[in-house]
C-alpha cells in the first residue's frame, strides 16, 4: 500500500534515543492518521519527570528504539497489515475529524 509520511517537527531535531515524535500519515485512499512515536528511554523519562512507576493511560505509543525514517516506515508498514486493524488502534483517525 502506498503512503506519505510527514512530521510536523523535523526528524532532525528530535534525540533519535529518549524523544517523542508526531506522525502524519496519508493513505492511497485519502485517509489520514496520526501516530505517536516514542522510545524506551523517552517513556522512562516520563515516568521519571512525573514520579510514577507507570505510564498513566493516554492515546497509544508505538515505540522504537530509534527514532528514525526507517524505523518509522518499518513501523507503519507493520500497522498496514492486518487490514490496518492496529492502524485504527494507534492512530487518531483524521479523516472522521474532517468530514
Amino acid at each position: 500500500m502506498n503512503y506519505k509520511l510527514f512530521f510536523p517537527t523535523p526528524i532532525q531535531e528530535v534525540d533519535p534515543i529518549n524523544d517523542n515524535i508526531d506522525v502524519c500519515l496519508t493513505l492511497e485512499d485519502g485517509s489520514q492518521y496520526t501516530l505517536v512515536i516514542t522510545t524506551p528511554d523517552n517513556l522512562k523519562a516520563l515516568m521519571k519527570k512525573e514520579n510514577l512507576s507507570y505510564i498513566e493511560p493516554s492515546l497509544p505509543f508505538c515505540v522504537v528504539d530509534k527514532i528514525t525514517e526507517d524505523n518509522i516506515k518499518k513501523l507503519v508498514e507493520s500497522l498496514l497489515n492486518d487490514e490496518k486493524i492496529f492502524l485504527k488502534i494507534y492512530g487518531s483517525d483524521l479523516t472522521s475529524l474532517i468530514q
